[in-house]
């Protein structure tokens, strides 16, 4: 079975999506009904398509989570049951559908599609470096952090959910490592320790590019002095994301 036979689900007790896609032969993973734990559950996973019902996850909650999916230049359609579809035009990769027993019929019109068959440009890093993703990846690189530790993986879903959410940092126990954990199959505890780990290694070895820190997110790093904490450094790098991200 390919990744575009893999599919996140976010439906209601009412009308189970889930069912209808596992007797059409598809693989499918139900997420939690937020914005969090969905974009979570697409970045850390080999899906290709997201289906929801909004009387499952409210049309905020899915908005975040297409802005965020349309941001990272992920290739995913997403189908949603909704009485609102004029609410999500502004994503070409969506596809809408007012009643539940219409869903089949709408996901054989559009299976296979994906989010490179749409013109628009992601709201935010839409540059040549190509997405969200890569760009938090090559700026946790520029840091120091090597790759091969774990705490690098955990760091860079960490930042990107907090750029796309910042309220996340106001319970980062509670919210952002628990939710991060949850995609990687381990535990809140060892998602903080890991990254931790990550930066000290990094600052330990004080071989940070600082001025391309700066040039890249308008903010100055310091790699001589104190280690910054685990919110701090995910809290101002997600914070010079969103800032440099608007500038002309």
């Amino acid at each position: 079975m390919s990744s575009y036979d893999k599919i996140a689900v976010c439906d209601s007790k009412f009308f189970s999506l889930y069912d209808i896609l596992t007797e059409l032969g598809y693989s499918c993973v139900r997420t939690r009904p937020d914005a969090i734990s969905v974009t979570s559950v697409m970045l850390n996973s080999d899906l290709a398509a997201f289906a929801a019902d909004t009387k499952a996850i409210g049309k905020d909650e899915l908005v975040k989570v297409f802005r965020f999916l349309k941001n990272i230049d992920h290739y995913a359609s997403c189908f949603v049951v909704t009485s609102e579809p004029s609410a999500f035009d502004e994503f070409g990769f969506v596809h809408c559908c007012r009643r539940e027993w219409e869903f089949e019929e709408l996901l054989q019109k559009y299976k296979g599609s994906s989010a490179n068959t749409y013109a628009e440009k992601p709201l935010l890093w839409s540059d040549n470096q190509g997405g969200l993703e890569r760009t938090v990846t090559e700026i946790i690189q520029k840091i120091g952090v090597p790759p091969n530790v774990k705490g690098y993986r955990y760091l860079r879903s960490a930042v990107m959910l907090a750029t796309e959410d910042m309220t996340v940092l106001d319970s980062i126990t509670k919210r952002l490592y628990p939710t991060v954990a949850q995609t990687n199959q381990t535990t809140p505890t060892r998602v903080e320790r890991a990254i931790r780990h990550a930066i000290t290694t990094a600052w330990d070895r004080q071989n940070g590019d600082s001025k391309f820190i700066e040039d890249k997110l308008h903010c100055k790093i310091s790699f001589d002095g104190d280690r910054p904490t685990n919110s701090e450094l995910i809290a101002l790098i997600s914070d010079c994301l969103r800032l440099s991200s608007y500038k002309a």
